[in-house]
């Protein structure tokens, strides 16, 4: 909730990009918000249909689908809706790397240009012209 609270005043304070600025930051009841998040949770807060979470303890959940191996659970937050509370949980992937490494380096023969046309549904540079799909029509 503080997190919350720390993002608007900046915004009050400074506007937005065209520097309007919205009106003053309301502060809501704890009964009002539907989700809270825990930013750092153990990996071995899940053991078969249970989450262990800080100050709230063993839950009991339904596990729709299994964690897949290598991944490790990050962060957790909890949503309140109509029907009742769900946990939705981040995961880790240390086999996918940060920024993609592509070495293949943009050169006139790798490359073509694309314009999206009226007549056409786009004209390429290499003379190929793909068709409308139509799928209105059919």
């Amino acid at each position: 909730m503080v997190k919350r609270v720390e993002l608007t005043f900046p915004r009050f304070v400074k506007g937005d990009s065209n520097g309007k600025r919205s009106g003053k930051p309301r502060f809501k009841a704890k009964h009002r918000y539907r989700t809270f998040a825990f930013p750092r949770v153990k990996s071995e807060c899940l053991q078969a249909n249970r989450v262990t979470l800080p100050k709230l303890g063993d839950i009991k959940f339904i596990k729709h689908r299994p964690i897949p191996e290598g991944c490790s659970v990050k962060r957790a937050c909890v949503t309140k809706k109509a029907d009742g509370f769900y946990i939705i949980l981040t995961l880790e992937d240390k086999s996918v790397p940060d920024k993609p490494t592509i070495a293949l380096k943009p050169t006139e023969t790798n490359s073509i240009g694309i314009d999206a046309g009226l007549e056409y549904f786009a004209a390429c540079s290499d003379g190929t012209m793909i068709e409308p799909p139509k799928f209105f029509r059919s």
